[in-house]
C-alpha cells in the first residue's frame, strides 16, 4: 500500500514540475540571475587585466616590483582560471535552459510524462523524465532559489567587492601616474648630478619590504592600493573572488 501511495505521489509531482515547466513561470528570473553572475565575472576579468596591465608598467620604472611578479602572475591566473570556469558553467547553464524552453523539449516532456503515467515508475520513460525535470525546471528552480537565498541573507556574490576592486582600480592608476611622474623628476636630478633623485624609489622599496616582512594587516599612507596588492602577491583578491 505504501508503495503504492508513492509511486501516486511521485507522478504527482512529476505532474506539477512539468506544469511549471510549460508555464515558464521561472525562466525570466533564472536567466537574469545567471546572467547577472556572468556579466560581474567578466568585468572582474576586465579589472584583473587592467591590475596586471597598470602593474607591468609600473615595474617598467620600478624594477624592484618584478622581485614580486611571480606571487602576483600566480595569483592572477588562479582567479581567472577560476573566473573562466565558473563563466563557462554560466554558458551551459544558459544553453540548457534555452534549448529546456522550446516547445520541443516542453513537447517532449509531455510525451514523457503520458507514458510514465501510463506505465510503472522503474521503467525507461520514468527515467528518461526525471532527467528532464532536471534540466527543467531544475535548474531554474536551482537559480531562482539561489537569488532569493542570496537577497534573504544579504549574500551578494561579489557584488560589493566588485565596486570595490573598480574604485581600487581607478585609484591605482592614479598611482601609477604619480610615479610615472616621480620618475621623470627623478631621471631629470640624476641627469643634473642629484643623487637624491633615487631616494623617493629607495623609500617606496622600503615601504613595501616592510608590508611583506611585517605581515601588515591595514596599510595606509602614499600609494596605498600598490602597497596593498604587492604585500599579499594578490591573495585577498583571489579570496574575495572565490566567496
Amino acid at each position: 500500500m505504501k508503495h503504492i501511495m508513492t509511486i501516486y505521489y511521485l507522478k504527482a509531482l512529476f505532474s506539477l514540475l512539468v506544469l511549471l515547466a510549460l508555464t515558464g513561470l521561472l525562466e525570466q528570473s533564472s536567466l537574469a540571475y545567471i546572467q547577472n553572475i556572468a556579466e560581474k565575472n567578466i568585468g572582474f576579468l576586465g579589472l584583473i587585466t587592467e591590475i596586471k596591465m597598470i602593474l607591468s608598467g609600473i615595474s617598467d620604472f620600478v624594477p624592484f616590483l618584478k622581485g614580486h611578479s611571480d606571487s602576483l602572475n600566480s595569483s592572477f591566473t588562479k582567479a581567472e582560471n577560476y573566473l573562466l570556469i565558473v563563466n563557462g558553467l554560466s554558458l551551459v547553464e544558459l544553453m540548457l535552459i534555452g534549448i529546456s524552453n522550446s516547445w520541443l523539449f516542453k513537447a517532449l516532456l509531455m510525451i514523457l510524462l503520458i507514458i510514465s503515467l501510463i506505465r510503472k515508475s522503474g521503467s525507461l520513460s520514468a527515467k528518461l523524465l526525471v532527467i528532464a525535470l532536471a534540466i527543467n525546471p531544475g535548474l531554474q528552480l536551482f537559480s531562482v532559489t539561489m537569488d532569493h537565498l542570496s537577497k534573504s541573507s544579504s549574500i551578494d556574490y561579489g557584488e560589493s567587492y566588485y565596486s570595490e576592486l573598480q574604485q581600487s582600480v581607478q585609484e591605482l592608476k592614479q598611482e601609477k601616474a604619480q610615479l610615472s611622474q616621480q620618475h621623470e623628476k627623478n631621471l631629470t636630478a640624476i641627469n643634473n648630478g642629484d643623487k637624491k633623485g633615487l631616494d623617493f624609489f629607495k623609500k617606496l622599496k622600503e615601504d613595501i619590504s616592510y608590508d611583506v616582512k611585517k605581515a601588515k594587516t591595514s596599510i595606509n599612507g602614499d600609494f596605498k592600493n600598490l602597497r596593498i596588492i604587492v604585500h599579499d602577491g594578490g591573495k585577498e583578491l583571489i579570496r574575495k573572488i572565490t566567496i
